[in-house]
């Protein structure tokens, strides 16, 4: 009956005690720090690294090449980021959700058949949001580059990525921004800071937000409400390739030359969608049944 009743209390003390440790779970929730750094061909305004810290999971970082003062009479120009201790041709999206502690170095290139290319940022009528900024890169080589944050606009993509060719006006890449409905939602909020720097609206150091920002919330803070004619603004992609976008011809930029005859034909079924080539089957297994049953009917005639 003792061990009973000892039962019974441990149980109901348990009971008791369990409501308190999520919220001491919540109040030591763990953050993060994300760190840049500048490598051998550049620095930061502030020395050789960048910090984030104190970062939730979740909470977006962007890297700018703005952020980067190359060398004097360097010969190398800015690719972009990658993850400490990769190889320095991996570079990748260079802004990003936090998911942990990372260290992340600026990747450079080698000067060669450079050519330039240009950012913009604009509205959905093709006002400019922030002065356009211009790079340089090889031909053939595919940067990626990361939106501006700016308060109450939501970009179309976070990052933007495409080839470049030999003609500059023809390496574009553009952010077109349209205006969050909720505040709250992607884009409407920033990220922190790095630590020792100064706050960074839109255009300044490429970094979003103000230090200690709580980051950005996708459902909108409580209390707010959306409006009658208002659409919830969904979560941009991380990444769009613009290359996607060019569809060559099968043969490049020559057009097909008409073959006639026999192969004319074969080649025009052969683009037909594959229900016309359906149809076109079935009529012709209808017709062929339709002659071998009237030369069927056509003999028993005959011999009757």
């Amino acid at each position: 009956m003792r061990s009973m009743k000892r039962i019974l209390t441990a149980a109901l003390l348990l009971a008791l005690l369990l409501p308190a440790f999520p919220t001491r779970a919540a109040e030591r929730e763990y953050t993060y720090t994300v760190r840049f750094f500048a490598g051998q061909q550049g620095s930061f305004e502030s020395g050789d690294v960048v910090v984030f810290e104190g970062l939730k999971y979740g909470e977006r970082v962007t890297f700018n090449q703005r952020m980067i003062t190359l060398k004097d009479d360097s010969k190398y120009y800015i690719k972009g980021i990658r993850e400490s201790g990769r190889d320095n041709n991996e570079a990748g999206v260079t802004s990003f959700p936090v998911t942990g502690d990372q260290d992340y170095v600026v990747a450079y290139g080698l000067r060669g058949n450079a050519v330039a290319y240009t950012i913009h940022y604009v509205d959905e009528n093709g006002a400019a949001l922030a002065d356009s900024e211009t790079y340089y890169g090889n031909v053939g080589d595919k940067p990626v580059v990361a939106y501006l944050y700016m308060e109450g606009y939501q970009p179309q993509a976070y990052n933007i990525t495409r080839t470049l060719v030999e003609n500059a006006a023809d390496n574009e890449f553009t952010f077109v921004y349209t205006r969050t409905n909720v505040p709250g939602t992607p884009g409407a909020e920033g990220t922190q800071q790095p630590a020792g720097t100064e706050p960074g609206g839109a255009g300044q150091d490429g970094t979003e937000g103000t230090p200690g920002a709580e980051g950005q919330e996708t459902l909108g803070n409580e209390g707010d409400e959306i409006g009658e004619n208002q659409i919830p603004q969904t979560e941009p992609p991380e990444l769009l390739d613009i290359d996607d976008d060019q569809v060559p011809l099968a043969d490049g930029d020559k057009e097909r030359t008409p073959i006639h005859g026999v192969m004319d034909i074969t080649t025009r079924l052969m683009d037909l969608p594959l229900g016309a080539k359906v149809a076109i089957i079935l009529g012709i297994v209808a017709v062929a049944g339709v002659g071998i049953w009237f030369l069927v009917f056509h003999k028993k005639r005959k011999k009757q």
